[in-house]
Formats: structure tokens, C-alpha cells, sequence
């Protein structure tokens, strides 16, 4: 909480010092696809066990690296934008992000007369990871209304909701992850309006993973957040 309050503190100072340049506000909802990247990242009942009749006895803990399934997932962002030079502004934003991913738990594999090969026994899964996100932006005017922006961006994890059998995962997530992004845009002139149309990619360099390791001999598991997606805008 201090660390919020220290951040909004800094932006308000920021918009006073350059209150006499030319500014805007700029108001983006988008849609992107999030995901979480992992290095031997422990799944409990990985491997099921069988007896000598296919019966299913009992499971086993596995380990594993990659990357979940992609999950859309919306943001809704507010920004103050604020001239430096003519070929670069200053952006400060503020607003909501959703992260997450997609999975599955197998739990072996039933067999019956109307299936003899068998069909898996499996759990859907849908993490949802909801965050106030905060952006500190440079925004580069390139040509013709097209734009590019490198930002830093901080992202406070304020609720999460997964199935229980990832709630390993997401109880040992870290509370503030700090990470880049990249955006390509362009600027629509739009009535008296100007129309936002980007492409961002956000590649998460943190690890925002707490797992300890069940045994000292073992690397450590570390997750780290991705989403890429479009972000559309009007600038005010």
C-alpha cells in the first residue's frame, strides 16, 4: 500500500512539473492473450500409476517447463500525455489489467463398453490473476501518425481465482511484478477526436513465482508472465 501511494504521489508531482506543456488524456480498453511461462514448475498427480489391470492405483508428483494455454483477457487504462519534444511525449497511466491462463489436470483414463480404448479423465482449468497496472511511458512520433512506445510497466496483484488444484500456483505469486513493454501504433484523426490503434507485447523478465524446491539438489521453479494483444484508444 505505501508503495501505491508513493507511486500516485510521483505522478501527481509529474503532471505539476509540466503542467504549462501541451497535454492530453488518453482512455485504451484491449483485449490480450496471457499466459504463464515456467521452469520446472512441480505438478502434483502428474504421472497416474496403474497395476498390471489398467486400475488406477495412485499418482505422482512430476515436474515440468513450457507454458500453459493462452487466455484473452481485458484492461481498461487512463493516461496523461504530456509533449517533451515534438518527436517525443511522456505518458503516465493508471488502470485495471487481467492475466491468467488455461490448463488441464488428467486423472487417467476410463474404460467401458461404449469406449473399450478408452477416454482421459480430466479437469478444465482457468486462472484469472486481476491487477492494478501502472505504466511510465516513452512515446516516440515516427511518420504519418504511427508511433512507438517503451514503457516500464508495475503491476499490483489485488485477487485471483483458480481450481484448487492450482491454488499452489497462485498463493505463492508475488504481490508487485515490475516489467517492459513494446507497443507499435496509429493515430487516427477522428472528428475532433484522435483514434488509438496499437499492438503490444508485454514479456514478463520477473520471477513472480515463491515455490520452494522440495529438496535442496533442486533448480528453482520460476514463472514469469506473457500476454501480447491490441489495445484500442481515443486520445482526448
Amino acid at each position: 500500500m505505501k508503495k501505491l501511494i508513493l507511486f500516485l504521489f510521483l505522478c501527481c508531482l509529474l503532471s505539476s512539473a509540466f503542467a504549462q506543456k501541451e497535454h492530453h488524456w488518453q482512455v485504451k480498453a484491449g483485449l490480450h492473450y496471457a499466459n504463464m511461462i515456467f521452469h520446472h514448475l512441480p505438478f502434483p498427480n502428474a504421472i497416474t500409476l496403474y497395476d498390471s489391470g489398467r486400475q488406477v492405483i495412485g499418482f505422482q508428483t512430476g515436474f515440468g517447463s513450457g507454458h500453459f494455454l493462452y487466455r484473452l483477457s481485458p484492461n481498461v487504462m487512463i493516461y496523461r500525455e504530456i509533449q517533451y519534444k515534438k518527436w517525443c511525449n511522456l505518458l503516465i497511466g493508471l488502470g485495471y489489467r487481467q492475466r491468467g491462463y488455461l490448463a488441464s489436470q488428467g486423472y487417467g483414463t476410463a474404460y467401458g463398453l461404449l469406449y473399450p480404448q478408452g477416454i482421459p479423465i480430466k479437469e478444465d482449468i482457468e486462472t484469472r490473476l486481476h491487477y492494478l497496472s501502472t505504466d511510465w511511458v516513452l512515446k516516440f512520433n515516427i511518420t504519418k501518425g504511427f508511433y512507438a512506445m517503451a514503457a516500464g510497466r508495475a503491476d499490483l496483484l489485488l485477487h485471483k481465482k483458480t481450481s484448487a488444484i492450482h491454488e499452489y500456483i497462485t498463493t505463492t505469486l508475488t504481490l508487485v511484478e515490475v516489467s517492459p513493454v513494446i507497443t507499435i501504433g496509429k493515430q487516427i484523426n477522428l472528428c475532433d477526436y484522435e483514434l488509438l490503434i496499437e499492438f503490444e507485447v508485454n514479456r514478463g523478465l520477473q520471477n513472480v513465482s515463491k515455490i520452494k524446491p522440495d529438496f535442496q539438489s533442486l533448480p528453482p521453479t520460476k514463472v514469469w508472465n506473457m500476454s501480447y494483444g491490441f489495445n484500442l484508444g481515443l486520445r482526448l
